[in-house]
Formats: C-alpha cells, structure tokens, sequence
C-alpha cells in the first residue's frame, strides 16, 4: 500500500496495532499513533496535527483516548505488539488506569503518512505544502529533517545518501505513477466536478448572499471539466504536470463557475486571456516585427476608430511570451479583416518547438467580415507568435484578439 497509514492498520490482528510505543528520538519512551509521524517539517507548536481536539473537545488521538480510558473511536489495543512493552515478563500486563494517565504520549505534530502511489502528481509536499519537488523531499530526509523536535519519530536521521543515491530514490517515486492516472484515463476517469476557491471579495471585506443568507460570505468555485474514459488527450488537454510544472506555468487548467447549486445546472464561466497588445490597433503597432511590407494605421475601421492596413508583398508578426505559452489550454484566434483589391489577406497563429502548431484565416472579399479559430496548444512548443500578411493588394485588419482558456 506504501503507508503505514492505511486499511491493514483497520484490525489489531492484521498489523502491530493502531497505536504504538517505542523509543522517540530524545530516547525516552512514548507512545504514539501508528501512521501518524512527527517528522521535523515544522517546530511542533506551530501545527499540533492529531495531537489536536475535535469539536467537542475530544482527543482525535488514539494513543490519547488510550491513556485516558476515553475510545471515541472503536479500536483495540494489545500491548504485546508494542516494541517496548509496558513489562517484558509479562507483556499482556497493563499499567494502572493511573499509572496509565502518566504515559507519556508523543503524537503532538503529527500527521498521517499519505500513500506514495503516484506521488510524482501529488506535490505540494508535506502537511505544509513546504516542498515543491521530489527532489526536495529527498533533500529532506537526507539531512534529517528541519527542527529537531522531541516528539521526532527516531527513523528521522541524516542518512548521507550521495548524489546519484538520492537521485536513484527519485526515479523509484516517480515509477509509482501510474499512466492511466496521468491521462485519467478509464477508470481514473471522472465527471464534472465544482470545489470551492474562497470567497468573492478583496483582502478587506467578502460579499454576503450565500444560500441567500446575508450572513455568509459568497462562495467562489472553479470547475474541474469532465474527463470520459479515452482520458485527457481526447478532451484536448495536456497530461496532468508535476506541481513545480505547474507553478512556472500559470497554475492548472480549471474554469471559474457559478454555484453548483441542485435547482439549476452550473454554467461555467471560462477564464479567458487576453495575449496580444494593440490587437485593437488603437494604440499602434510599435510592439509588431514587421518585414517587406507597408504598413500603416488607417480610419477605415470595423470597430474603434484605427484599423491596420498592409499594402503589398509583406508580414507583421508577435511574438508570445513563454508564460503563455500553456500545453492543453484552447487558443482562439478572432479578427475581423477584408482585401480591397481582392488578393488574399492572412492571419495565422504559428509556433514551434519539439512539436509545431500553424493555423490561419484567410479573407479576399471587399467587405469587412469576422473569423475565428481555435487551437489546443501541443506540449512541445518552445514558441509561438501571431501573424499577418498580405499579398500583391491592399489589407485591413481589424479587432484582432487572442485569447486562451
């Protein structure tokens, strides 16, 4: 199962129990909740973990129940499982209920042992999210932890790996993903889901008007898209991305939404970017690459009051920016243009890399009319620009805009 913290742990008879007691790494002796590991992330006051309470003022710790005689929850204890064992002659012997209160209990600052299959897609690592690469997480235990708390589990020591051992341990995490699961493919499929992204509203105050109470901050919530069975690929999305791919490339693909309320069906509500300048022309065209063309502003607009206009052989071209450039997201190029001598006015998105992307609109008649198109951007693309060229005539482009969602 790769835990300590999973569905063997369920009955005493399985495994060594739900509740452990050894040697910590002050070297007194304690007991603690098997699965559940302070491991030196964090000074131990600053995030106390299961050695908390629930709402009602009881331990969520099993060990805690235990010394206090309290089992919130069904669980059994035998002390002939324990490493160091309450009496070595007789191991079934339990202390007094007494006695048994001044056990000491190191469970404060620990937190569960998540599964490692496909933790190559799970980062942020850590109860803190502190760590963003598996590379780090070796780093982590390489050298023993952060903080030397006393309720540190003993295992956590420098271990002295060299360079290409810890290297070899990365490759072994990341061969626990599983490829269905990167493509959520059949049966990691999943349907159309909503979680909620905080609140509408600023640093200072939130809209009110949840559930139509004035007393509850309005929800904010982002869509997670449908994937059917053929997974990603056949939606047109990229593979899911390690959490460092994602943090340098603007985030995961999820849409703004309204309340997935039970009344009415969600209707998504795509973010979109806007990535040209002076798409609109009103502002000129100082940030286009031009070559062997005359090019000019003219009044002759569709909408605004400047359009661009190209006479003769030539291009005007605009480089993205690589922050942009987002393998999966849905690219769509809008303008509106018309030839007045005739001859072939083109607008095309065009980029390279490992994988290439080339696609146009093309516009010949006399009048202005309005295009568009759409492109899921390949991984593989290193870049990518927006061009415009005309023929042997005279061109006009106008209300030209590229957006991605």
């Amino acid at each position: 199962e790769f835990s300590s913290a999973a569905s063997v742990l369920q009955q005493e008879f399985q495994e060594k129990g739900l509740i452990e007691r050894m040697l910590m790494s002050d070297g007194g002796v304690a007991l603690y909740d098997d699965g559940f590991y302070n491991i030196g992330v964090t000074p131990t006051p600053q995030d106390i973990g299961v050695g908390g309470k629930d709402p009602f003022g009881n331990p969520l710790s099993f060990s805690r129940q235990y010394i206090m005689s309290m089992l919130i929850d069904p669980f059994e204890v035998d002390p002939c499982t324990f490493i160091v064992p309450f009496n070595d002659k007789k191991c079934k012997e339990e202390p007094s209920p007494q006695a048994l209160k001044n056990e000491r209990v190191a469970v404060d600052g620990a937190f569960k042992v998540p599964i490692l299959r496909n933790v190559e897609l799970t980062g942020p690592y850590f109860h803190n999210g502190g760590i963003a690469t598996l590379e780090q997480v070796v780093q982590f235990y390489n050298r023993g932890g952060n903080f030397r708390n006393p309720e540190k589990d003993p295992d956590i020591q420098p271990l002295g790996l060299s360079s290409s051992q810890q290297a070899d341990l990365v490759a072994f995490l990341k061969a626990l993903t599983d490829e269905r699961v990167r493509l959520e493919k059949a049966p990691f499929d999943h349907p159309q889901l909503f979680i909620p992204n905080g609140h509408s509203g600023d640093q200072y105050q939130v809209k009110s008007g949840a559930f139509g109470q004035t007393n509850m901050a309005l929800d904010d919530w982002l869509e997670v898209p449908a994937i059917g069975k053929n997974g990603r690929n056949a939606e047109g999305l990229a593979p899911l991305r390690p959490f460092e791919w994602v943090l340098q490339n603007g985030g995961p693909d999820l849409r703004k939404a309204s309340f997935p309320g039970l009344a009415t069906p969600p209707s998504p509500s795509p973010a979109v970017t806007n990535l040209l300048l002076n798409s609109d022309f009103e502002a000129g065209i100082s940030d286009w690459s031009s070559g062997d063309t005359n090019s000019s502003i003219s009044s002759d607009a569709k909408t605004g009051s400047k359009a661009l206009q190209m006479t003769a052989y030539g291009w005007l071209q605009q480089n993205l920016k690589a922050s942009d450039l987002i393998a999966g997201k849905t690219y769509t190029l809008v303008v509106s243009a018309k030839s007045l001598t005739g001859q072939s006015c083109t607008v095309g998105l065009a980029g390279g890399g490992s994988s290439s992307v080339s696609a146009s609109l093309s516009f010949s008649s006399s009048a202005y009319s309005q295009k568009s198109l759409e492109q899921v951007l390949p991984s593989g693309i290193d870049w990518a620009a927006v061009y415009l060229s005309s023929a042997s005539g005279t061109c006009l482009f106008d209300a030209l805009t590229l957006s991605s969602k």
